[in-house]
């Protein structure tokens, strides 16, 4: 009877193992090893986008500062100004500058008559969204040295985006159809709306009507203006 209860012992204790071994292996499958969390902890970590300005970065001029501050507006959905600019009175050159949001600070008041049935628009809010250059002599660059980037307005829907004065823009495409209707006697309005068909709608279009219109105006005066030139020789 002994050498039975140790013989019983002995086959089943395998298959415990077995189980043992099985639920182990089922635990490995289900959860994540120690590796795999080192591995995914670096796509958790939040990098800035290139578009996003931060402390330190620098620019080789003002254009290339101006134009990524346009970008930057762009992208988030805020009209941007220039606040001022330093010129130095030795050599002329621009010391420091600061670029804003559009609703930075507040509008003037109003010295028209209290009467005026259509006072102008409160557009402003204080918004404290800036970024500061300095001139670097040394290098002959211009670093960033103060930036804020909290807006205190709500922003533009990104599908409205185009649609900003600074991001509003006609290409060479779109400026050659608008010359090609004007000069089959279009007018501004229908071509606009035609254009705006064949996108889908006005939402959709990367340039107003009004912006149409001044293309057009500025079309006529470089003509006229190359044509009194040709008119002196």
């Amino acid at each position: 009877m002994a050498v039975l209860s140790g013989h019983q012992s002995a086959t089943t204790t395998p298959g415990q193992d077995g189980e043992a071994q099985g639920s182990s292996l089922l635990e490995a499958v289900l959860q994540p090893t120690a590796n795999e969390d080192s591995v995914e902890e670096p796509n958790k970590e939040n990098v800035n986008p290139i578009w996003v300005p931060q402390i330190g970065q620098k620019f080789r001029n003002l254009d290339d500062a101006w134009t990524f501050w346009v970008d930057y507006g762009g992208h988030v959905g805020f009209e941007v100004r220039k606040r001022y600019a330093n010129e130095s009175k030795y050599d002329g050159k621009i010391t420091s500058c600061r670029f804003v949001c559009a609703k930075e600070g507040y509008r003037a008041r109003d010295k028209r008559d209290h009467n005026t049935k259509n006072p102008r628009a409160k557009t402003r809010t204080g918004c404290p969204v800036r970024i500061g250059l300095t001139l670097d002599r040394v290098e002959g660059t211009y670093e960033v040295l103060d930036l804020v980037l909290a807006h205190n307005h709500v922003l533009h829907l990104p599908q409205t985006f185009h649609l900003l004065l600074s991001q509003r823009r006609i290409s060479e495409v779109q400026a050659f159809e608008i010359e090609a209707a004007d000069d089959s006697g279009i007018r501004p309005k229908a071509a606009h709306e035609l254009a705006s068909r064949m996108v889908g709608g006005a939402i959709n279009l990367s340039y107003t009507c009004r912006d149409q219109k001044n293309y057009l105006q500025g079309r006529c005066q470089r003509e006229l203006a190359y044509g009194q030139a040709g008119s002196m020789f």
